[in-house]
Parts: structure tokens; C-alpha cells; sequence
């Protein structure tokens, strides 16, 4: 129990959580939408392939919550 880093050893894991996020997200905007696995995936493999950092909450080897710290550097001159 407790909260991880999470790897790509976890997209099967954490894809559930993110394809049901998608769907509130989208009802929020009122567009209906079904939950979708692969698409969870994919979003999964690109924010590790960004190098965010992801963490997961685990309890019983199940994922119950995660985070990702999507932090994008804009130049910023003064």
C-alpha cells in the first residue's frame, strides 16, 4: 500500500483509472463518451515517453489514483 513511480509495468494497471478520467473530463464539456482502454494506453505510454513524473496510489496491488506532473518549460524572457 502506498504511493509509487509509476513504469510502464503498470499501463495495465492505471489505464482503467485514465479512461474513466476521460470520460468525466468529457461529460464536464457535455460530450458523452465510452471508456477506452487503448486509447488510456497510449496516453499512459506518452507521458512516460514525455518523462513525466507519474505516480500511482496502490493498495492490494491495485491502482486506486494517480497523479502526473505534466510541467511544459516556456522561454520566458524579462
Amino acid at each position: 500500500m502506498g504511493i509509487f513511480n509509476a513504469t510502464m509495468d503498470d499501463v495495465d494497471c492505471i489505464s482503467p483509472l485514465i479512461a474513466k478520467f476521460r470520460v468525466e473530463l468529457g461529460s464536464l464539456r457535455n460530450v458523452e463518451s465510452i471508456e477506452n482502454q487503448d486509447s488510456a494506453k497510449k496516453e499512459f505510454a506518452e507521458y512516460i515517453e514525455a518523462d513525466y513524473p507519474i505516480f500511482i496510489y496502490k493498495e492490494n496491488d491495485q491502482c486506486l489514483g494517480y497523479l502526473v506532473c505534466r510541467v511544459e518549460m516556456w522561454d520566458i524572457t524579462y
